[in-house]
């Protein structure tokens, strides 16, 4: 049996346009909307997740590395649906994937400031 609400949701995930350095400047903060799915690629398996351009109605699927993964996780924990919701800075890095510097983005927490009471 195909669960047929999950296919539908797969292919709505799919038709996200992915996040890509080059194309949406230098540095930008995104909220986590997807708990997200890991993909079999030509390069492995990976890590999408959905998120949001902050303040912006524009969504996207951003491929999160091991690294990004690991960093996240520190900040928000290792289930992936406690990330949804939680903000996170994107910055455009060129690093060593592959033998081949590439253009990748370098993911870091953006945490709430605590409010002053008084």
């Amino acid at each position: 049996m195909v669960e047929i609400t999950e296919y539908i949701k797969n292919v709505e995930e799919e038709r996200l346009e992915l996040l890509s350095p080059s194309k949406l400047g230098e540095q930008i903060e995104v909220v986590i909307r997807g708990e997200g799915r890991l993909v079999n690629t030509r390069f492995g398996q990976r890590l999408f997740i959905e998120v949001q351009v902050k303040g912006k109605d524009e969504k996207y699927n951003l491929v999160v590395n091991k690294t990004n993964a690991k960093v996240i996780s520190d900040a928000y924990g290792s289930d992936t649906k406690a990330w949804v919701g939680k903000v996170i800075r994107l910055t455009a890095t060129q690093l060593m994937v592959g033998g081949k510097t590439r253009l990748s983005w370098v993911a870091s927490p953006v945490r709430e400031e605590k409010r002053k009471e008084g």
